[in-house]
């Protein structure tokens, strides 16, 4: 799955939790035990994308630095 692709099925997951017509407070609940569910775990599997691939750029960003440094 693509980057976009995995952002969109993330998004519409997170719009489906927060929409409807339970409680605010009801659905606010079911998107922090969904966000427990997937995110809050030691296997990198089915965490969040985007803060991975921040975390490369960062990662990259650094390299890059160093490398011009040295020149």
């Amino acid at each position: 799955m693509t980057t976009k692709g995995y952002t969109a099925v993330g998004l519409a997951k997170v719009d489906a939790l927060l929409t409807g017509q339970a409680p605010a407070a009801e659905r606010l609940i079911n998107y922090f035990r969904y966000w427990s569910e997937t995110q809050d775990s030691a296997l990198p599997y089915g965490k969040c994308l985007v803060v991975k691939l921040g975390a490369k750029g960062c990662e990259l960003a650094a390299f890059s630095i160093n490398q011009q440094t040295r020149l």
